[in-house]
């Protein structure tokens, strides 16, 4: 009997069958609602959380930066059913909507992409910056190659190797 469950296990005669994942309603706690998303848009708006604690350690820090470079939270009464319907004794309702220590924060879509044209500027210049000629101290020539992704142009940094080159 165990002869024959080995002999139907090792052959390969068999075709594999694809199945597909179980269609799933489950949401991360921080996922934002497609319409939720959808509506700020139409608004002129980007949506995200922002740290407000990690590990109940306040980042006012974190939180101050972000609202002086124009993200300002997103009230309770705008989205209700983001909020909770069952107050816990002792708690006031929220005036801002929460979660795990994020706060859901909008801010002008002009407004984000001159912050990522700016960040990929500054990196563009740093890396601009550095005289790739130069060897490191294995002998390697460094190098950089241009990505380009989602039409942001990433310049990635490599080591190069010379290996089996005259020069």
């Amino acid at each position: 009997m165990a002869k024959r469950a080995a002999q139907t296990r090792n052959m390969g005669n068999r075709e594999a069958q694809e199945r597909q994942a179980p269609a799933t309603n489950y949401r991360k706690k921080l996922d934002i609602p497609n319409e939720i998303v959808k509506a700020e848009e139409k608004r002129g708006f980007g949506v995200r959380w922002i740290a407000m604690t990690v590990l109940n350690h306040p980042l006012d820090n974190n939180v101050e930066s972000r609202f002086m470079t124009g993200w300002a939270p997103i009230g309770a009464d705008e989205y209700p059913k983001l909020i909770p319907s069952i107050r816990l004794p002792g708690r006031e309702a929220p005036q801002v909507i929460t979660r795990g220590g994020q706060i859901l924060c909008r801010k002008p879509l002009p407004d984000i992409a001159a912050d990522r044209a700016a960040v990929t500027r500054e990196t563009m210049e740093d890396l601009q910056s550095v005289n790739w000629n130069e060897r490191d101290n294995s002998n390697k020539q460094l190098g950089a190659r241009v990505v380009d992704a989602n039409d942001l142009k990433i310049e990635r940094v490599t080591s190069q190797s010379n290996a089996g080159f005259k020069e």
